[in-house]
C-alpha cells in the first residue's frame, strides 16, 4: 500500500502567519496555483482512492486533482483536520504570546500533553489520526495507492510517528503548502519513497 500525504495550498491567513486549526478560509491565488501544480504532478501516479479533510482549503486542493481524474472515489473526513488551536485560531504567534504568555510557554514545553485553550494536544490529535489510519489499513488492499489531502499537523504526525518512529521529532522537517510525501508500507513499517514539491 502507498499513501500520498498532500498539504493543501496556501490561504491568506497562512500567508499572514495566523494559526488556522479548524477555521475554514479558502485558498488564496497562490494556493490555487499550488493546488493545480500538485494535481498535475499527481497525474503520473496511479491513485486508487482519495481521502480529504472536510475543511475547505483541503477540499479545494483535492478538487483540483479530482477534476483531472473523473470517476475516482473520494471521501471527506473530519478526522483529517488540522490540530485544533482553540482560542488561538485566527491570531499570530506574537498576538497569542502577548495575550497568553504563560500558557504558550507551557504548550511549547510539552505540546503532547498541553493543549491550547479550547484546542487539542498532540496526543489528542494522535488518537484521532491513529484511528483513521487503522481503518484505512483494514479497508484497503496491499496494492492500492491512496491520496490524502490534509494539513501540516497530520502530515507531521505521520512522518514523525510512523516513518521516523520518533514522535518527539514532530516539528521537523518543514511541510510547505502544496507539497506531498509518497510513503509505502513494507514488512518493517512505513518508508518514504519520495517527496513532491510544487515550488
Amino acid at each position: 500500500m502507498q499513501l500520498i500525504w498532500l498539504r493543501h495550498g496556501e490561504t491568506g491567513e497562512n500567508a499572514a502567519g495566523r494559526y488556522l486549526g479548524h477555521l475554514d478560509p479558502p485558498l488564496n491565488s497562490r494556493g490555487r496555483q499550488q493546488a493545480r501544480r500538485l494535481a498535475d504532478s499527481l497525474q503520473s501516479v496511479p491513485v486508487d482512492y482519495v481521502y480529504m479533510s472536510d475543511l475547505f482549503r483541503a477540499r479545494q486542493t483535492a478538487e483540483a486533482f479530482l477534476q483531472l481524474a473523473p470517476g475516482l472515489s473520494s471521501c471527506r473526513m473530519k478526522s483529517l483536520r488540522e490540530l485544533s488551536f482553540g482560542e488561538w485560531e485566527g491570531y499570530t504567534f506574537q498576538e497569542i504570546s502577548t495575550r497568553h504568555a504563560k500558557h504558550v510557554q507551557e504548550w511549547l514545553s510539552d505540546p503532547f500533553q498541553t493543549a491550547p485553550p479550547g484546542g487539542e494536544s498532540l496526543n489528542e490529535m494522535d488518537v484521532r489520526l491513529s484511528g483513521w489510519l487503522n481503518r484505512v489499513e483494514q479497508t484497503h488492499s496491499e496494492g492500492e495507492v491512496i491520496a490524502v489531502f490534509t494539513h501540516g499537523g497530520p502530515i507531521r504526525w505521520f512522518l514523525s510517528k510512523m516513518v521516523r518512529r520518533d514522535w518527539s521529532s514532530f516539528w521537523d522537517p518543514p511541510v510547505p503548502h502544496g507539497s506531498g510525501w509518497i510513503v509505502q508500507k513494507r514488512d518493517d513499517g512505513w518508508k518514504t519513497v519520495r517527496m513532491m514539491k510544487t515550488e
